[in-house]
């Protein structure tokens, strides 16, 4: 199973203007894998590495959605401008400067997680808020 993943990996990663769910399933692979790495850093106490790689993670999960939702959220932008610049820059290379915005147009998405770079960065410790009890 090991060697499956490492042969996934290897391959270049599909465009999503050819196959958006080949494109989607590839950016849901590497974001487990950031998930993953997350989690061993913080077991190894490492909560900056941690903190990135889980900002890493979001980023990959948020680009396969939209890559799902594309068609969804292309259709509620008014401009096409807007349109040309989802399909052309925000699903394929999800800039994290754009991170934010580009979260707010999937229903029911995690902003809580988007403060994760600014610990990692060396800044205070944001106070966020527990979504569960």
């Amino acid at each position: 199973m090991a060697q499956d993943i490492v042969e996934l990996l290897e391959k270049p990663l599909p465009r999503p203007k050819r196959d958006l769910v080949s494109y989607a399933s590839a950016r849901v692979l590497e974001a487990l894998l950031e998930a993953l790495l997350a989690l061993e850093f913080l077991a190894r106490g490492y909560t900056r590495n941690a903190a990135g790689k889980a900002f890493q993670a979001w980023r990959a999960l948020t680009a396969a959605l939209l890559t799902l939702e594309k068609d969804k959220i292309a259709n509620a932008l008014g401009r096409e401008e807007e349109k040309k610049w989802l399909i052309e820059v925000a699903i394929p290379r999800a800039p994290s400067s754009r991170l934010k915005p580009l979260a707010g147009l999937l229903e029911g998405s995690s902003r809580a997680t988007l403060l994760l770079p600014s610990y990692r960065q060396g800044t205070k410790s944001p106070r966020l808020p527990v979504p569960w009890p």
